[in-house]
């Protein structure tokens, strides 16, 4: 759950009107670029990202798109095509591409929409939290396979490696 306040968003809105609640909530800068889509920045624990939410009238789809810079070699690509392989295996949902012209990662989700748009505020929480969560689990393990050199076993094995605490 990314705030507490989530439950004071009018779920009879238009879903992008929510996800700009939901924003404004958690302070986050935002830009409601039309009124089917928003591009917000959030700050996390590893970094910063863009998320952008839009709604496609004709598929009748939210699409999420969580974007990250990382800066790779070429011949790091093929590692890191092959780590997003195997944590596109290990989510159950939403998938991680790489972009090499811009140096960016890519988490994309899709939630298929009722013709009312019915959505609840719960929903756009856990769509942008497993977005979140997704990201920051396994940015660690993309910094080790580009800068520490590590293979992507290796790399996701410490992703999947139980924590205590915070440092």
């Amino acid at each position: 759950m990314l705030t507490n306040s989530y439950n004071q968003i009018d779920e009879t809105q238009h879903p992008i009107d929510m996800v700009e609640e939901l924003a404004t909530l958690n302070s986050w800068d935002f830009n409601r670029i039309t009124d089917d889509k928003i591009v917000m920045n959030v700050e996390a624990l590893w970094r910063n990202y863009v998320l952008t939410l839009a709604i496609s009238e004709e598929d009748k789809i939210l699409k999420l798109v969580c974007s990250f810079e990382i800066k790779a070699s070429k011949h790091s690509l093929s590692k890191i095509y092959e780590t997003l392989n195997i944590i596109n295996d290990l989510i159950w949902s939403g998938a991680f591409t790489y972009l090499p012209s811009e140096n960016i990662i890519i988490y994309k989700y899709g939630l298929l929409l009722n013709h009312d748009y019915d959505l609840t505020d719960s929903q756009i929480d856990q769509i942008l939290s497993d977005a979140l969560t997704n990201c920051e689990g396994f940015y660690p393990s993309l910094q080790k396979v580009v800068w520490g050199g590590a293979s992507p076993s290796e790399a996701i094995g410490i992703a999947m490696m139980p924590t205590q605490g915070e440092a």
